[in-house]
């Protein structure tokens, strides 16, 4: 099945550290838009006072501590952290440093790397997908994702093509 030539968008980037960062950012977002996420982290803001009372009142020192430490990892190094250990696994991916072109049409999307390898799956095949300031996540399964950065687009109209696709085929909402 190869997508149809009437819309067809094609795009070509090399899969580097930066990209990977990117598509990692973008779905690390997604992830801290949830309501379980943002509900979690109302839950560590109110326990800090509940936890300064305690160790005020009741001499639970390590009580105020523990829930200081947790709000510092949920709201300022969870990204950080979550980057440094998305940086070292970029060495590991098969697909690092490769150009990976693409060519997206109305019937699905096919994807090709510099060393040869191809694949072509059609818009059913894509559970999920939404765009990110960046550019455009592909979700076909909880273990495969697609990044297609915006840089990596001819023109701001096949972004606009892109995400026209997206909203017809996945029923995705934009990020």
């Amino acid at each position: 099945m190869m997508p149809q030539e009437s819309h067809m968008i094609r795009i070509s980037h090399v899969f580097d550290e930066d990209a990977y960062i990117a598509a990692s950012h973008a779905m690390w977002w997604r992830k801290r838009q949830t309501a379980r996420t943002k509900y979690l982290g109302i839950a560590f803001l109110a326990a800090l006072p509940v936890s300064l009372w305690l160790a005020v009142t009741r001499g639970m020192h390590f009580t105020f501590l523990a829930v200081l430490a947790v709000n510092l990892l949920h709201w300022v190094f969870d990204w950080p952290l979550t980057r440094a250990i998305v940086r070292r696994r970029f060495a590991e991916m098969p697909s690092a440093g490769r150009r990976i072109a693409w060519e997206i049409g109305e019937d699905g999307l096919t994807v090709s790397t510099d060393t040869g390898e191809s694949g072509t799956f059609g818009w059913e095949m894509v559970r999920d997908a939404w765009e990110s300031p960046f550019g455009f996540v592909l979700a076909q399964d909880h273990n495969v994702t697609h990044w297609l950065p915006k840089s990596a687009f001819a023109s701001e109209e096949d972004v606009e093509k892109m995400r026209d696709l997206l909203w017809q085929k996945v029923r995705s909402t934009a990020a």
